[in-house]
């Protein structure tokens, strides 16, 4: 960001003409705040797979040091409390879930959450 900050081309491409004699520290941030979402909005599912991922990594921990079941519970519990879907829009989770859902969690863990679910308290 400091080095946008130096730069003509990032002001008058967002048709900006900053000041040549005053800092245009606090215009360069507030730019770069407007012309990033954009961009992210095409990063963002890379970040969120990302995360799944990672998330399928800890819950493969968990069940190599814990019990499953146990797992599964709390899993639900969570979703419960949260008042989270089991199972959501597959190209909604792509793009906006960082923690994948309860369904495939438990899919991978390899258990039946039909079967624990009246274990949730």
């Amino acid at each position: 960001l400091g080095w946008l900050a130096g730069q003509w081309g990032f002001y008058m491409g967002l048709g900006v003409r900053p000041s040549p004699f005053v800092s245009n520290d606090a215009l360069a941030l507030l730019l770069f705040m407007m012309g990033l979402p954009p961009f992210m909005f095409f990063v963002s599912p890379i970040f969120a797979s990302l995360s799944r991922r990672d998330e399928y990594q800890a819950d493969a921990y968990a069940r190599s040091n814990a019990n499953a079941a146990d797992l599964v519970r709390a899993l639900l519990k969570l979703y419960e409390d949260n008042a989270s879907t089991l199972t959501p829009d597959p190209m909604y989770v792509s793009f906006y879930y960082s923690h994948p859902p309860a369904s495939a969690r438990i899919a991978a863990l390899g258990l039946d959450a039909a079967s624990l679910a009246g274990a949730v308290a």
